[in-house]
């Protein structure tokens, strides 16, 4: 069974996140080997809905990393999944096991992205062109690249509240520089 680092039985003291993640590696222990006696693994098609519930980032990660895995040995022809369909609803996972950088040559062609939208009570399944699920830095530079095309869509005030807060959130997300330190720097070299 199950045991602590300190040798203490886990029994009924797992969180919830842990209970996923045992059950997550439990299952991708099956896809990687055989329930039959001859050793003998069928071609799969394999779903995988919402494996990072109630984890936290360092386990999401791994979760991630292991359904990399996954795409990497089906484009290498080392896997017995014909077909893996990934849902989830958390952005951060899902940009981990979208993103292309992430894919093996020749996954990106075969790799195709889907919303499921429920309107009164029916769900919708759509088909999306692109990655449909973008960050909040992609979705301001989208609203900056409409305006410029269609100028009705916005006008000056809107703009340069969109580009304040493009700047903010890179200065302060990827620059890990305060807005309010930015202008102070900028007001110094004005003097």
């Amino acid at each position: 069974g199950l045991v602590r680092n300190d040798g203490t039985p886990v029994n009924k003291t797992l969180s919830e996140g842990e209970k996923n993640f045992v059950t997550f590696l439990y299952f991708y222990a099956l896809l990687k080997g055989s329930q039959d006696d001859s050793g003998m693994t069928s071609e799969q098609v394999v779903v995988i809905d919402d494996p990072v519930s109630s984890m936290d980032s360092d386990v999401l990660f791994i979760v991630s990393t292991l359904i990399r895995r996954l795409v990497w040995d089906m484009s290498e022809n080392e896997s017995k999944i014909q077909q893996l369909f990934i849902e989830t609803h958390n952005i951060y996972f899902h940009k981990e096991v979208s993103l292309d950088r992430n894919f093996p040559k020749g996954m990106k062609a075969k790799t195709t992205f889907w919303t499921v939208q429920k309107n009164h009570n029916t769900s919708f399944v759509n088909f999306c062109k692109s990655n449909p699920v973008k960050s909040t830095y992609e979705m301001l530079w989208d609203t900056v690249s409409s305006i410029s095309e269609d100028p009705s869509l916005g006008d000056q005030t809107s703009i340069q509240n969109t580009m304040r807060r493009i700047l903010e959130h890179y200065f302060s997300v990827y620059g890990d520089i305060p807005l309010n330190e930015l202008i102070d720097k900028y007001n110094e070299g004005m003097k």
